[in-house]
């Protein structure tokens, strides 16, 4: 659940989120260069200010409206189980606060807040506007603060509306419909398009799960010089790569597990799995960094007791989970580091084994009852 986190721009503060940014940079690798060597005049053209303009045109508000009310659809059918999570009203409202994180998107997006151009362009604009339009100083703000600063008030009055209750299930509901929303939206998109604003709409649709910007925080403990700092900073940017691996791991481990939206190799799985194996991740490296297991106890392990169950999500499966992920991020790390990380990942593995037990213990009061 996203809470509000200031940071102190200490040196070691500034290497993790300079790590932290690395995460949301445009995919090139996915772009054909060498079958269309014309691809780098397109992209070219895509990334300048007037490419920007012309793909914030084809997402005009009309679009995004359209787009954020058939995402709200989506996901109240998805949500059926859940009784008396979203009524009409509700769908209604979580389609125009969707549209308002978006409408501000596309003009973070023209001004390039992410510097995903930066490649591309001279200069950034100094000034970017809020949703609301009053003008933000971005004086000594990485670009990623900048970006989680001007979309932090209406991502939290997402929040606070859909869960006014501070249940981690209304978490899983606001997730489920950033992500159908990013699906509509890239539809729009060409190729070059999308991968120019894909870290906008993942940055949008983690942040409000994802505690990154916590991890970046607990760095001030730390001096530059730490060995837990140096693995975080080293092993965070990789995160997407560790994701994408864990889950290849677990389609081969777990080829017939099926949900409620199909087989683990569905497309929305998949995309699905990878953001939920990054959830994953910063909750280990918060806990590295506060050397403590609370934050998986007490939040990762809530929200997936909440979420997961009620979408046909086996339990079972979060064994596995926890497994193919440690064994992802420890096989990267270097011998002499890996006792660093591996109480964690012993520990977060441990934390679901127990959650299981307690789990089936409850399921069995309630079939004798």
């Amino acid at each position: 659940m996203l809470v509000k986190t200031e940071l102190v721009q200490t040196p070691s503060v500034k290497r993790l989120v300079k790590a932290w940014t690395q995460v949301y940079t445009p995919n090139f690798r996915a772009i054909a260069f060498a079958q269309d060597p014309s691809l780098y005049t397109q992209l070219a053209e895509a990334v300048s200010s007037e490419g920007r303009a012309k793909t914030a045109a084809k997402l005009n508000q009309r679009i995004l409206k359209l787009r954020c009310e058939i995402a709200s659809i989506e996901t109240n059918r998805f949500y059926t189980y859940l009784q008396n999570v979203m009524d009409l009203h509700e769908v209604k409202r979580i389609a125009e606060t969707s549209f308002k994180i978006y409408t501000g998107l596309m003009d973070f997006y023209q001004h390039d807040l992410l510097s995903t151009t930066s490649a591309f362009t001279t200069s950034l604009s100094p000034v970017v506007l809020h949703p609301d339009h009053h003008s933000l100083d971005l004086i000594n703000l990485s670009d990623i603060e900048r970006l989680a600063d001007a979309l932090e008030p209406v991502l939290l009055e997402f929040q606070d509306q859909q869960g006014q209750a501070k249940d981690w299930q209304t978490l899983g509901v606001i997730t489920t419909q950033l992500n159908f929303c990013n699906q509509w939206i890239t539809d729009k998109l060409t190729p070059l398009e999308q991968v120019l604003l894909g870290p906008y709409l993942q940055f949008v649709e983690e942040q409000v799960a994802h505690p990154w910007r916590r991890v970046c925080a607990m760095a001030g403990r730390y001096s530059v010089d730490s060995p837990v700092l140096a693995i975080a900073e080293k092993m965070i940017p990789r995160c997407e790569e560790i994701a994408q691996s864990a889950y290849e791991s677990l389609t081969r481990l777990l080829p017939n597990h099926y949900s409620r939206r199909g087989r683990l190799t569905h497309p929305g799985i998949a995309h699905s799995c990878v953001r939920d194996f990054k959830i994953f991740q910063s909750y280990l490296w918060l806990c590295v960094l506060e050397d403590s297991l609370v934050s998986v106890e007490q939040e990762l392990l809530s929200l997936c007791v909440a979420v997961l169950p009620g979408i046909g999500v086996q339990w079972e499966m979060m064994e596995l989970w926890t497994q193919v992920l440690a064994d992802e991020l420890v096989r990267r790390i270097e011998p002499f580091q890996q006792p660093l990380v591996t109480s964690y990942t012993t520990g977060m593995h441990q934390v679901f084994l127990k959650a299981r037990a307690q789990l089936d213990t409850s399921r069995s009061r309630q079939m004798t009852a």
